[in-house]
């Protein structure tokens, strides 16, 4: 089995406008090819390469007769040394 070595892991809950903010100034990092995740005494600074792997899902599951947990998921992944292109697009409205 390959060892998973965590760099970094935050969860809080925010508003919608709080994490608006936080996406944007986000997107602009991963323009700029370089993020760096602060939280307390955690600190991961990571470089991106010029292509990634984005993949969105979205969730929603019961939890009990008069609650459902709804979820959207957002993931970037990349392959060190990775530059092939990529099918597809993704699109937003």
């Amino acid at each position: 089995m390959k060892k998973v070595n965590r760099l970094f892991k935050s969860e809080e809950k925010m508003s919608r406008e709080e994490l608006a903010n936080f996406l944007h100034l986000f997107a602009d990092k991963i323009a700029e090819g370089s993020v760096q995740l602060i939280k307390g005494d955690q600190e991961v600074s990571l470089d991106l390469p010029g292509k990634l792997i984005f993949e969105v899902e979205a969730q929603s599951k019961e939890k009990s007769a008069n609650a459902v947990k709804n979820k959207i998921e957002l993931e970037i992944e990349w392959y060190e040394g990775d530059s092939a292109a990529m099918e597809g697009k993704l699109e937003i409205s």
